[in-house]
């Protein structure tokens, strides 16, 4: 059975292209191309998230403080058949057939607050298409020179809901703005009190209305080139270097407006990657008899890897407080001071000395703060004559920094010997 309106398809074209060509009448210089397109399937912790652990089959519970009415310490959890979609109006009317108990005149009340996961009625296939194109080139006898284009696409992807893993949610619930002219549900003013009675969902809190959906999109491209050498003469080696870029909307659904694409590059890649590895046989020549034991059979070996940080992205968890999303999961990005960008961010010199290692009676840090820092406080907005409003969205982008760079340098040297009538 499917959860969803469409059935899984069940002629879905997948194409494998690919080609070699030899231009030249060396056998040195080959051409190589190819496509093909890819499907997967949805990962089962996304139909769990909002099938399995959802009504009816479960209830629910993410409540806490003023909206977690129904717990007491003797049960802390509601059961389904007293599930309330309403708190008591005052009066001692008792529960009453509506979403909210709003205050008219003081422009405050109380939600139900419930929080549902919901699914997208129409799934499609996460698909990728890939592509690439690359020169091989024998410059030297065992000596090879590759070149190449590598991209793909990717559509219909389940957010991953960023770094810390977990499924990522479309928010269906974010409150409105409210204006005299315009109100949203009766309310005129737009304070962080009263942002789960502007939501166009009563009954829901703001993140109560949390759709899984397969929106999620990422493209990737890169220049890939490899020097190879073959073993002879005891040596091999191979330097490979990457230049990429990720951008992505599966990383980030957790930044700023649920109502938008928080398309930015990938928390997962570096821009620049390079890595070396080698095998050389010492040529200390084929020695006999107890010299032979010391002397035969020593390798030098080792792995070298400089890379880029991986993108950051810098939050101020004060944002969103007038839509009600102030240090929930739902995190804003930082705002910048103006004239400052992405470029003001980072503070200059190596980084073992900015990770930490300064000289005594020194501070250097990463990001420049205090009167250095290219940041300020996320402005209010929904103010009303003067009367309310409060923080809103920061206007820093997702990855607009790298991290610390890397250098890691691995090296061995291995000693084999035979002994008597052992031989392996």
């Amino acid at each position: 059975m499917s959860p969803t309106q469409n059935r899984p398809v069940r002629d879905a074209f997948a194409p494998r292209l690919g080609f070699a060509w030899k231009p030249l009448s060396s056998d040195r210089f080959v051409v190589r191309g190819g496509f093909g397109v890819f499907y997967d399937r949805a990962g089962i912790s996304g139909y769990n998230s909002a099938v399995v652990q959802n009504y009816p089959y479960a209830v629910p519970v993410f409540q806490s403080g003023p909206a977690n009415y129904a717990a007491t310490e003797a049960i802390p959890y509601p059961t389904a058949n007293t599930a309330r979609l309403i708190n008591p109006s005052s009066g001692g009317l008792g529960w009453t057939p509506r979403w909210m108990n709003i205050d008219a005149v003081n422009q405050v009340g109380s939600s139900s607050a419930l929080n549902v996961l919901v699914m997208d009625p129409h799934f499609q296939y996460p698909t990728t298409y890939q592509w690439n194109l690359n020169t091989q080139y024998e410059f030297h006898t065992g000596w090879v020179l590759e070149t190449g284009y590598v991209g793909s696409h990717s559509i219909h992807q389940l957010y991953t809901g960023g770094v810390g893993g977990g499924n990522g949610f479309h928010y269906l619930n974010e409150p409105l703005l409210a204006t005299a002219g315009n109100p949203v549900n009766g309310i005129t003013t737009n304070t962080a009190g009263n942002a789960g009675l502007r939501v166009p969902y009563l009954g829901f809190s703001a993140l109560g209305l949390a759709d899984l959906t397969d929106e999620g999109k990422t493209l990737f491209d890169s220049l890939q080139v490899t020097v190879r050498k073959q073993l002879s003469h005891g040596m091999s080696m191979q330097t490979a270097y990457t230049w990429a870029r990720v951008l992505t909307t599966v990383d980030h659904p957790l930044y700023n407006d649920p109502n938008f694409e928080n398309k930015g590059p990938s928390a997962f890649y570096r821009p620049q990657r390079l890595t070396i590895s080698y095998s050389y046989d010492l040529p200390f020549g084929k020695h006999e008899g107890l010299t032979g034991k010391f002397v035969n059979g020593w390798n030098i070996s080792g792995v070298t890897i400089v890379q880029d940080g991986q993108p950051l992205t810098i939050v101020d968890g004060r944002g969103g407080a007038v839509y009600g999303y102030a240090k929930t999961s739902q995190t804003s990005t930082a705002q910048f001071l103006a004239g400052m960008g992405a470029a003001n961010v980072e503070t200059s010199g190596s980084d073992k000395t900015r990770l930490g290692n300064q000289p005594a009676g020194s501070v250097v840090n990463f990001f420049n703060t205090g009167a250095a820092s290219a940041f300020t406080t996320i402005p209010k907005i929904g103010a009303v004559n003067g009367v309310g409003g409060d923080l809103g969205w920061g206007n820093s982008g997702t990855g607009i920094v790298l991290g610390p760079g890397q250098f890691n340098f691995d090296a061995s040297i291995v000693k084999t010997t035979q002994v008597g009538g052992i031989h392996e």
